[in-house]
């Protein structure tokens, strides 16, 4: 049979069409069936990528490639492919916004904002998470606007922005238990069971995150799981419970493992090198966030680092390692304020005036606590910072108590 030429740019043009639609159609279907298996998506995320971005170009295939985005972009985000994931995702907005695909735009917005939190991009994020509110509401979208509400309450949780974190998924709690979504309902409890941690409100904080627990437990939802056992483990770390702590924190591990969560791994060993430093086992503690280490600089997870180098300094006080204490102490604070995140700031400059206690300096220590005080006299306001108020005189009776050497 004879095959008919192409004579006519435009058969070129028809043909390279197809084949993108064949390439994305494919690619779709293999993620559908490979879903769970990690090492056959790492090998050909790159592929998959350059398939999007070709069908993102036009409208015939932009619903398919809306499609595969939804189903690769938890895999792209737990791997750690941050940046290229990100220009995909720009890629796809501006798509949505072409072929004026509202419930598409807003579900992006949503999944771009996480991903620059990640990214710790936060003034971005915070945009993104607007949009997609807007746009939830705009469309009587109660899911989205619920999704979005309690992503950007979370954000404000880890920004020290509490009562704005509350708000938000109190909010976001409410809509998730009317239209019945066990999911957004679970999430959105562990959301104020961190942020009761961080409050102090110890039972509250163990509600919170047993029922979020509870109801992953019964979804069988291990991806959630892990991160109230996470939690859990850090509530206990809080509440200086160091065995539970551990217990938990090893359970995340695991669950972190079994779904392929590269981020997480580094944060979980994190807060068990906490824990191993607060029993006084050094050795173990520094181990772990050495590993966290290495896991936070691969994922340029700036907030990870800033912690990990505190509780690093903090081994090396106990070690006595005065030149690494400062370094990495130093470093942290600077990471912080990088961040313009003025409450692991503060917290960083209560360690500073350990440090200098340790070494005996009174003079260096008084001025970290002068410094400290000014920062929490500026936050009056706020009552997340009545610990540090506590924590300044606790400082100074240290200091008339003290027998200083010369």
């Amino acid at each position: 049979m004879a095959i008919a030429s192409m004579t006519h740019p435009t058969d070129y043009l028809n043909l390279f069409h197809r084949r993108v639609q064949l390439n994305i159609q494919y690619w779709h279907n293999f993620v559908t069936e490979q879903g769970d298996d990690v090492g056959a998506l790492d090998r050909e995320h790159e592929r998959i990528i350059t398939a999007i971005t070709f069908a993102l170009k036009l409208p015939a295939t932009w619903s398919i490639a809306y499609n595969l985005i939804n189903s690769f972009t938890r895999h792209m985000e737990r791997r750690g492919y941050w940046e290229a994931w990100n220009q995909v995702l720009h890629q796809a907005v501006e798509a949505a916004e072409r072929e004026g695909d509202l419930p598409a735009l807003t579900n992006l917005s949503a999944l771009l904002a996480r991903l620059l939190r990640r990214q710790s991009r936060f003034k971005e994020s915070v945009l993104a998470y607007r949009r997609a509110i807007r746009l939830s509401r705009h469309l009587g979208d109660s899911f989205g606007e619920a999704r979005a509400c309690t992503n950007l309450g979370y954000y404000f949780v880890e920004q020290g922005y509490w009562h704005r974190a509350e708000v938000l998924c109190c909010y976001a709690l409410d809509i998730f238990k009317r239209i019945g979504s066990d999911h957004g309902q679970a999430h959105t409890e562990n959301h104020l069971g961190v942020l009761y941690t961080r409050q102090r409100r110890w039972e509250e904080a163990q509600s919170r995150l047993e029922q979020a627990c509870a109801i992953w437990e019964k979804m069988g939802d291990d991806y959630g799981s892990m991160y109230g056992f996470m939690n859990l483990g850090l509530l206990y770390i809080e509440k200086h419970k160091l065995q539970e702590a551990l217990h938990y924190s090893k359970r995340a591990l695991d669950q972190a493992k079994l779904v392929g969560e590269q981020l997480a791994v580094g944060t979980i060993n994190m807060n068990i090198g906490i824990s191993y430093r607060l029993s006084q086992q050094l050795d173990e503690a520094e181990k772990h966030l050495q590993l966290a280490s290495s896991v936070f600089h691969r994922f340029s997870n700036s907030i990870g680092l800033a912690q990990v180098q505190a509780n690093l300094g903090l081994i090396y006080i106990n070690q006595k390692n005065w030149p690494k204490a400062n370094f990495y102490l130093t470093n942290s604070l600077n990471a912080w304020h990088q961040l313009g995140n003025k409450f692991g700031e503060i917290q960083v400059m209560l360690y500073l005036a350990e440090y200098e206690l340790a070494r005996k300096n009174q003079n260096s220590m008084l001025l970290w606590l002068n410094k400290l005080e000014q920062a929490v006299t500026q936050e009056e306001r706020s009552t997340q910072y009545d610990f540090f108020r506590t924590q300044i005189k606790e400082y100074r009776q240290r200091l008339l108590n003290e027998n200083w050497q010369n």
